[in-house]
């Protein structure tokens, strides 16, 4: 069942719980719908793994991304390109999450050099 809360300093959080299945010889974070189990999109997983990321190191867990990188054991940069998927505009995450995101948008588009206004994000998509 998904969460939605409003903060209150006006952001709202929302929690999709997962459950990691196997699926082929991969494994893929599912989620429980209505209408079964279904596997969720690679942008809703890198969206939701950077906003994770991003908290763990918010709260102190981690000092920094390369602290992070280094208890994850991944590369530095890995990591802080997924990081940088929470500074997309909300309505890029929205439609992220609702499966709704142009076909240009994909991991590798998202993970380059992205502008840092959300209009000129939104424009590099053809969102606006």
């Amino acid at each position: 069942m998904n969460e939605i809360e409003v903060m209150e300093n006006g952001n709202i959080k929302v929690r999709v719980p997962l459950m990691l299945r196997v699926l082929g010889n991969r494994k893929r974070a599912v989620v429980r719908t209505e209408f079964g189990d279904e596997a969720l999109a690679p942008l809703t997983v890198h969206v939701a793994r950077a906003f994770r990321w991003r908290k763990l190191i918010d709260e102190g867990t981690f000092g920094s991304s390369k602290a992070l990188a280094a208890a994850l054991k991944l590369d530095r940069r890995y990591v802080d390109r997924t990081l940088q998927l929470t500074m997309l505009a909300p309505e890029i995450i929205h439609a992220i999450l609702e499966n709704t995101a142009p076909e240009s948008m994909n991991l590798e588009s998202l993970r380059g050099f992205l502008p840092v206004l959300w209009k000129e994000q939104l424009k590099l998509f053809k969102m606006d």
